[in-house]
């Protein structure tokens, strides 16, 4: 279909998505405006640089995904205001995208999105999101720079040093799927997987 062929890794999340009733009844537009801090599709959605549009009956605003998280549960929508639409941006040219999540439940403990363009050597361009670890899904824009040029091998050292950025980008907590400690560790560990997943050539669908 159209939404497994120009973005496979959301494909993959929506089909991960809580239970088959869930899947069948709900909307993407009603996830994100949930905000559910423990689901798939706003990480996969946030290395598309994806954006909603909201409004009432005066008035219609877009809104980047990055912004439209607010917190666990909140959003930027206000009073009387509904999300009406998803624009959904492809990925660049010669990008590949990958989509790893860690659970034990219907509700994923960890989630992981990385696009990322290589050329026979450095990475020429790379997206990373986390989502599930912290009150709501988050880019990490400076580690995407700071690993921009590097080679793989590289790049993932450098994933997994980061874990005071880590830590204070994505505020992790405690809560019944995992303590704090064990999502910042199993975050350097899943973005290192991904990145090496979506270097590959094919996109990751897992």
């Amino acid at each position: 279909g159209l939404v497994r062929d120009h973005a496979p890794s959301l494909a993959y999340a929506e089909s991960q998505v809580a239970n088959v009733r869930v899947r069948n009844q709900g909307t993407l537009g009603g996830n994100l405006a949930f905000n559910d801090p423990h689901s798939d599709p706003g990480t996969v959605l946030l290395i598309h640089n994806a954006s909603v549009t909201v409004g009432n009956e005066k008035r219609e605003r877009r809104i980047a995904l990055n912004d439209f998280f607010i917190d666990m549960y909140a959003t930027a929508l206000e009073p009387g205001e509904l999300l009406l639409y998803v624009d959904i941006p492809a990925l660049p040219a010669g990008m590949k995208s990958a989509y790893v999540r860690l659970h034990r439940y219907q509700r994923p403990t960890l989630g992981v999105a990385v696009g990322a363009r290589l050329n026979n050597g450095p990475i020429e361009e790379v997206r990373l999101a986390v989502g599930c670890v912290g009150p709501k899904a988050e880019r990490l824009t400076a580690l995407e720079t700071k690993i921009t040029g590097t080679k793989l091998s590289d790049a993932q050292r450098i994933l997994a040093e980061e874990k005071k950025y880590l830590r204070d980008r994505l505020r992790p907590v405690d809560d019944l799927l995992g303590s704090a400690e064990y999502k910042l560790y199993m975050t350097g560990v899943m973005l290192s997987d991904a990145l090496e997943e979506a270097a590959g050539d094919k996109n990751a669908r897992h």
